[in-house]
């Protein structure tokens, strides 16, 4: 299962860990899971940069899940979009919200 993380990330501090704390639940629930993670990649890019990269990464993905805060964001909100017009399926992430989640993809 690949598992695509979106969410805010511009102006968010200490995003990274954000993300790695996500991704760290899912694989300590599904260890096989390969989590595509945006937050990785450099600073400094532009917007659209971010995108070239970031989209074609959702596209190869089972599942996207939406951080809190997404739809704050307007590059989670393209991806929300792309998923959906996609028919990927997206997942509201909270803490409570993961396991629940992870639960209902390996069905």
């Amino acid at each position: 299962m690949t598992i695509y993380l979106a969410g805010p990330i511009t102006g968010v501090p200490r995003y990274r860990m954000r993300f790695a704390a996500v991704a760290l639940k899912i694989l300590a629930m599904e260890p096989r899971a390969i989590i595509l993670n945006p937050a990785i990649l450099p600073e400094g890019m532009r917007p659209a940069d971010y995108m070239a990269i970031c989209l074609p990464m959702l596209m190869r993905a089972d599942a996207v899940f939406l951080l809190p805060g997404w739809d704050s964001s307007g590059g989670a909100r393209i991806e929300k979009g792309l998923a959906d017009y996609l028919r990927i399926r997206t997942v509201e992430v909270s803490a409570e919200a993961l396991e629940k989640a992870m639960e209902e993809l390996r069905k």
